[in-house]
């Protein structure tokens, strides 16, 4: 008979999460390196995230400020190839864009919820983690927490969805699969989340992906591509520069997916809607 202790650590650990630990060593060779992100899936549901592991105080205590600026934006850099590879469930392959960045061992773990297994992380990796507010949300998750929250929604909308949800699709060679955000075998969906440069290379590998998909199917698919853009060239915080910069990327995935007739492209900025249109779309395919 089990314990009442055994009974809540088993309710409270059934959900399941897979992370990873990525370092910076700052002369490479040396040994000293420093954790600066945890990238983290869930194996239970489709929430995945990448939580910056140290702060910019301890940034400017370990470098100056000249250097801890450099260091600011490389590793914003180095989260932005992460949540790729964090959304699609493939930190595996994830390979670091800059030197002196590296991941460390990919690990499974349970816990009750997304912010236990990155809790778990931190206490595992990062000697700094006592510095850390892990509870709150870093400024560079938040823009990307679309199509996470459209993901949830369908699940709680219906479901009966989930097979259909983040679906892993083999290419045609059966070497490998596509991520495909939705996929019922007669309406599927990327959604295509824009605002910085990486991102836009991530919206079109999307629009490659679905383009793939339609081409190797071997009956009719109805396929969208969903634009997001989490800065709207208008927005008051954005210089002329960077505006022009959104609205060009923005054309740029628009002309890409115009110049393949099979797909179609609609702009969403609602996540509350883009759950309601991929709903009505798998209802009415």
């Amino acid at each position: 008979m089990k314990r009442l202790h055994d009974l809540i650590q088993d309710e409270a650990t059934t959900y399941k999460g897979t992370w990873m630990p990525v370092r910076y060593e700052p002369i490479a060779g040396s040994g000293e390196s420093y954790t600066v992100a945890i990238a983290a899936y869930s194996d239970t549901d489709t929430d995945h995230r990448v939580i910056k592991t140290i702060s910019d105080k301890m940034l400017k205590c370990l470098f100056n400020n000249i250097h801890a600026t450099e260091m600011h934006d490389q590793i914003n850099w180095v989260l932005e190839t992460l949540e790729t590879a964090s959304e699609e469930h493939n930190l595996q392959e994830w390979q670091s864009p800059l030197a002196n960045f590296t991941h460390g061992n990919i690990q499974t773990t349970f816990d009750e919820d997304m912010l236990g297994i990155i809790n778990q992380a931190i206490r595992q990796s990062t000697a700094l983690s006592p510095l850390l507010d892990t509870l709150k949300q870093p400024e560079h998750q938040s823009k990307h927490r679309w199509g996470v929250k459209v993901r949830q929604s369908l699940l709680q909308a219906n479901p009966d969805l989930r097979p259909y949800i983040a679906r892993k699709v083999p290419y045609k060679n059966g070497n490998s699969t596509m991520l495909i955000d939705f996929f019922d075998d007669y309406y599927c969906a990327n959604l295509a989340n824009i605002g910085s440069t990486l991102s836009t290379d991530s919206a079109l590998a999307k629009v490659l992906k679905l383009d793939t998909l339609v081409n190797q199917a071997e009956k009719p698919i109805e396929a969208e591509i969903i634009l997001h853009t989490f800065a709207q060239p208008n927005d008051l915080d954005l210089s002329v520069k960077k505006a022009q910069k959104l609205q060009d990327a923005k054309q740029m995935i628009i002309d890409q997916v115009q110049a393949r007739p099979h797909l179609k492209i609609i702009e969403i900025q609602s996540d509350q809607k883009t759950t309601q249109h991929i709903l009505q779309k798998a209802k009415t395919a």
